[in-house]
């Protein structure tokens, strides 16, 4: 194949493309605990999600599996080994100002908008496009092609323990999830809930912001009582002027209640938004000042415009995976408890252990305790010399034409950790930005042609041969 993306382009029906896609678009696969279920263990949209691709996959003459809801596979070819392709079909809720429905294909000057449309539903969709026009072309793998579709991976990951706990573990793969040229290295995570009990009851009743601790809060509500609430009414839409921030005042049953609107983004790029709950926090450490919240001293004085992580005492940076990063996505403070849950991503060189021991000493000095939110991923890392990210390196530098491409490392984590040797790979170009978990998420249609090129030669190379 001289000219993949010439191949795909004149093989490809678009119009199909753009259906099947807009059709996964359109379903609201967000997770929802409410509404567990048998065969839907998060919730109606990502069982439903699930159970779109392997209609589609049942359609197209590949063999498919459910695994209880929880996720899914579409196989194909001949073999001992496995070629896994890491996908998932589960989205972060759509808060902010979209300027369409973000449960809605909308197509505007070559970009495709919807909720999904670059994390992760459009690339899953370039994958299945990939494999159905090698199929078409009656291409004959060497090797296992499993296609495995994932169902939480925007909260626990629970979807690939459970797939993994009794299917095949691939023995190479990618997960087209991030940035091309292809991303080798992956900061580890690690989740923690900071708590403390509220025993005396100040001006402060509540304060709230943020859904998932991978996005930084783009919203914060402060409600608070008694004289020194009214104290706030007048600075504080000044003092948002001052932070080019956006608030307002309202009074509520005798209360009062200050709403400031951030930025969100994702919280692998802490420093790419605004956290509204840190802004909120920092203007209530400088107006409440003894009588503030012992949580809201903490952000402000550990958190607020610091995503190294220097406030926590854990700036940190790896020459080949770049900085430690800290966001604080979800802040809940009651009557009775304050909750503030950090999400930290951390190069090579540290352990979770010690991240948690330093988080630990920081927060006693607030009173507030440290708790795990879930078991910490480690850092994943292939080296660059590895035949599989070569292979990959050289595909992607033949479609696009950059001949000098290089692997990347990044702070999101993609599925790629869950198998010993894969890397992410795609969709987006470098200087693409799809504003992840951010109103608006888009990526341009013809970024979306050339991955299915991308992703049609890599499976082609990759499976050729027989190990």
């Amino acid at each position: 194949m001289n000219d993949p993306l010439g191949q795909v382009m004149a093989q490809m029906n678009k119009d199909h493309f753009h259906r099947d896609l807009a059709g996964l678009l359109a379903i609201e696969s967000v997770r929802d605990d409410s509404r567990q279920g048998p065969g839907q263990p998060f919730g109606p949209g990502p069982a439903q999600a699930l159970a779109y691709m392997l209609q589609l996959a049942d359609r197209d003459g590949f063999e498919t599996a459910n695994i209880d809801g929880y996720a899914g596979r579409i196989a194909w070819g001949e073999g001992e080994d496995i070629l896994g392709i890491l996908v998932h079909v589960d989205v972060v809720p759509a808060t902010g100002d979209w300027a369409s429905p973000p449960f809605e294909a909308s197509i505007r000057d070559g970009f495709l908008y919807a909720r999904g449309a670059a994390d992760d539903k459009g690339p899953a969709m370039a994958a299945y496009y990939a494999l159905l026009g090698l199929k078409e072309a009656g291409f004959k793998p060497k090797k296992r092609i499993h296609l495995i579709i994932g169902t939480d991976e925007e909260s626990d990951w629970g979807c690939m323990a459970r797939y993994f706990a009794t299917e095949p573990m691939p023995s190479l793969g990618f997960s087209p999830d991030a940035d091309f040229p292809l991303i080798n290295g992956e900061k580890g995570m690690v989740t923690l809930n900071l708590t403390t009990k509220r025993v005396t009851a100040g001006p402060l009743k509540s304060l709230q912001a943020g859904e998932r601790t991978n996005m930084v809060p783009d919203r914060a509500e402060a409600i608070l009582t008694g004289d020194q609430a009214a104290n706030l009414a007048d600075p504080f839409p000044a003092w948002c002027q001052d932070q080019g921030l956006q608030g307002q005042v309202d009074q509520i049953a005798g209360d009062l209640r200050l709403t400031l609107h951030g930025k969100s983004a994702h919280g692998a790029e802490p420093a790419a938004g605004r956290n509204a709950a840190s802004y909120l926090a920092a203007f209530l450490q400088a107006y409440l000042g003894d009588e503030v919240d012992p949580a809201i001293s903490l952000i402000s004085d550990c958190l607020h415009r610091q995503p190294d992580g220097a406030g926590l005492d854990l700036a940190f940076s790896d020459e080949v995976m770049g900085p430690l990063t800290v966001n604080a996505g979800i802040v809940d403070i009651q009557p009775g408890e304050s909750r503030v849950n950090i999400n930290i991503r951390y190069p090579r060189g540290l352990t979770a252990e010690a991240l948690v021991d330093r988080v630990q000493a920081k927060a006693a000095r607030y009173g507030l305790d440290v708790t795990y939110d879930g078991p910490a991923k480690a850092v994943h890392y292939i080296p660059a010399d590895d035949p599989l990210v070569t292979t990959l390196l050289d595909v992607y530098r033949q479609v696009s034409g950059d001949a000098t491409a290089q692997p990347l490392s990044i702070g999101g984590g993609t599925y790629a950790r869950m198998m010993p040797k894969a890397v992410a790979y795609g969709p987006l170009f470098p200087g693409e930005d799809g504003q992840l978990h951010q109103a608006n998420e888009h990526i341009p249609l013809a970024s979306l042609y050339k991955a299915i090129a991308i992703y049609q030669e890599a499976i082609r190379r990759l499976t050729e041969k027989a190990d």
